[in-house]
């Protein structure tokens, strides 16, 4: 009896291993992802701004005010994957 328990504590122990692995990959993803779009969108501010300057530059501030919102959104949704990934982790 003293074999079945342990062995069960063995798949235990691999499940919670493979969970956490699963939780950590999960949430550094989601780190990775916050990273690059706050430098993503620093870039494009950059660019508004150096453009807002310019006189006759207003089309391509247009422009690039829909890309930053366009990359907002698509990062939002990434951003939601990585929480139910997470989530799906933390029950684990």
């Amino acid at each position: 009896m003293s074999n079945a328990a342990s062995g069960d504590e063995s798949v235990d122990k691999a499940f919670r291993d493979y969970a956490w692995k699963y939780f950590s990959l999960h949430a550094d993803q989601r780190l990775k992802t916050f990273h690059f779009f706050i430098t993503l969108s620093t870039v494009v501010t950059g660019g508004i701004f150096v453009l807002a300057k310019e006189s006759g530059a207003h089309q391509l501030v247009g422009i690039l005010g829909f890309l930053l919102a366009f990359f907002a959104y698509i990062f939002w949704k990434l951003d939601q994957r990585s929480k139910e990934l997470i989530r799906n982790g933390e029950q684990a």
